[in-house]
C-alpha cells in the first residue's frame, strides 16, 4: 500500500498549503494569490517534466485539463473567500465531504466504485461534521446542519467539495493520459494565466503585493507542487475516492494549525470531530 504513504504526505502538505493560503489572503487580493502560487507551481513542475522528458499528449489529456481547470477556478475562488472570513479549522474539515460526492462522480466518469466498507466510512465523516458544528445553545437533531449551512464560508466549502469531486476525476484522467508532473504543469499554467487575467481587472498594486509576500507565495507554490505530485502518484495506484479520503487526514493538521497559529477557539471540539472524520476516511481507504 505504497499509495497510502504518498497520499498521507499529500495530506500533510495540503493542510500546510491551506495554512499558507489563509495567511496570504488575509493581506493580499484573493485573485492575485492563486495567480502567483500556481505560477510558481508551474515553473517547478515544468522543470521536472523537461528533465524527465515530456510524454505524448492525446485529445483526452487536453479535454481533461480544460475541464478540471475551469472547475478549479470556480472552486478556488469560493474556498479562498471562505478562508478569508471563516476559521481554518472549521473550513477545511468540510472539504472531507468530497469522498461522499466522489462515490457518484467517480462511478459516472471513471467507472470506479468503492466497497461497502468504504461507504460505511462516509457515515463517520458525516457524523464528524455533526460534531464539528454542534452548538450547545441550539436544540434539535438538525440544528448542527442548519448552523453550518447558515455560515456563508461553510456553505462555500460544501459547494467546493462537490466541485472538487468532479474535477478530481479529470485530474486523474489527465495523469493517466500523460504523467504525474506534466499534467500538473499544464493545469497550473492554465490556472495561473486565468487568475492573472482576473487579477488584472480586480487587483491593484500587484507589484507592491508581490514584493511584500513573494517568499511566502513561492513556498506555497512549491508546497502545492510536491503535494499534487504525491497525490498524482497515488492516483496511478488505486481509486480516486480512496486517495482523496486519505488526503483528508489534512483536517487534523488544519485543526492544529488553526489553534496554534491563528488562535482559533473551539479547537478541542473541532479536533474531536476531525478524528471521527479521519476514522471514516481511513475506513474508505482500507476498504
Amino acid at each position: 500500500m505504497i499509495w497510502v504513504i504518498f497520499a498521507s504526505i499529500g495530506a500533510f502538505l495540503d493542510s500546510t498549503y491551506y495554512m499558507l493560503n489563509k495567511k496570504l489572503v488575509q493581506k493580499l487580493d484573493i485573485y492575485f494569490v492563486p495567480a502567483c502560487v500556481f505560477f510558481f507551481t508551474f515553473l517547478a513542475t515544468l522543470i521536472i517534466s523537461l528533465a524527465r522528458g515530456l510524454p505524448d499528449f492525446n485529445a483526452t489529456f487536453f479535454i481533461a485539463i480544460l475541464i478540471t481547470s475551469a472547475l478549479n477556478i470556480i472552486a478556488i475562488i469560493l474556498y479562498l473567500s471562505a478562508l478569508k472570513t471563516t476559521d481554518i479549522s472549521l473550513c477545511i474539515p468540510l472539504i472531507s465531504f468530497t469522498p461522499l460526492f466522489l462515490i457518484l462522480t467517480s462511478y459516472l466518469i471513471l467507472g470506479e466504485f468503492p466497497s461497502y466498507m468504504g461507504i460505511a466510512g462516509i457515515f463517520l465523516i458525516v457524523f464528524g461534521s455533526y460534531i464539528l458544528g454542534f452548538r450547545k445553545d441550539k436544540k434539535g437533531i438538525l440544528a448542527t446542519f442548519k448552523h453550518l449551512l447558515g455560515n456563508r464560508g461553510a456553505l462555500y466549502l460544501f459547494i467546493v467539495a462537490f466541485i472538487f469531486s468532479i474535477a478530481l476525476n479529470f485530474d486523474k484522467l489527465a495523469v493517466l493520459n500523460s504523467d504525474t508532473t506534466s499534467s500538473l504543469a499544464a493545469k497550473s499554467l492554465v490556472l495561473s494565466a486565468s487568475f492573472m487575467a482576473i487579477s488584472s481587472f480586480k487587483s491593484k498594486n500587484k507589484l507592491v503585493m508581490f514584493k511584500s509576500s513573494w517568499k511566502m507565495l513561492l513556498i506555497a507554490g512549491l508546497v502545492l507542487a510536491v503535494m499534487d505530485i504525491c497525490i498524482n502518484i497515488a492516483y496511478t495506484m488505486t481509486l480516486a475516492s480512496y486517495v482523496i479520503a486519505i488526503k483528508r487526514i489534512s483536517i487534523v493538521f488544519s485543526t492544529l494549525y488553526g489553534h496554534f497559529l491563528f488562535r482559533e477557539k473551539g479547537a478541542k471540539q473541532r479536533f474531536f470531530a476531525a478524528l471521527f472524520m479521519l476514522a471514516g476516511a481511513v475506513m474508505i481507504a482500507l476498504s
